[in-house]
């Protein structure tokens, strides 16, 4: 990041950790599977970065004191779901749809067996997922989006790396 920061100091004159206009896609993952998406957006905070990164604290803050097992399920699991569900996109290339979601998949599951298994047999493969983790659960925060994925797929593909590993080593083994 250091890049960015040095960057935003020369260019912007102003040292910005990670971004100015994050309370629109703050506010915009509040909304638990869509429900009644952005209806209850006073006219005054349209185009108003603190006052909808506010508008957002307030209704996670609500959710949670009303249905706190939506809001902590969309914040974990629905978020995740939604955000690995599909390839980023993968209608570019329509013929290939159905291939695209099959190498997907086998990368996903493949790669979160590999990473389990890789952080049971060293304490160093958990402490990469485990800056995964804390990527993920920052993304977590906002919007979720397919193309936020890219970001995380490197450590489910190193998982997934670390599973055929082990499993040609398995196969290697037995044969001799």
């Amino acid at each position: 990041m250091a890049p960015w920061w040095i960057r935003n100091i020369v260019s912007l004159g102003t040292l910005i950790i990670t971004a100015k206009g994050d309370g629109n896609a703050f506010l915009a993952g509040t909304y638990p599977y869509w429900q009644d998406y952005f209806q209850d957006i006073p006219e005054s905070i349209k185009g108003v970065n603190d006052a909808q990164r506010e508008w957002g604290i307030r209704r996670i803050i609500e959710g949670l004191k009303t249905d706190p097992w939506l809001y902590i399920k969309w914040f974990t699991w629905g978020k995740t779901q939604y955000t690995f569900q599909t390839p980023y996109l993968i209608n570019l290339v329509p013929e290939m749809k159905r291939f695209q979601e099959l190498i997907h998949s086998q990368i996903l599951y493949g790669g979160i067996i590999g990473m389990i298994w890789h952080s049971i047999k060293n304490i160093r493969g958990f402490y990469l997922y485990f800056y995964g983790l804390i990527i993920l659960g920052l993304q977590l925060m906002f919007i979720p989006d397919p193309r936020y994925a890219y970001q995380i797929m490197f450590f489910i593909m190193v998982g997934a790396a670390f599973l055929v590993n082990q499993i040609y080593e398995l196969i290697r083994t037995l044969r001799s």
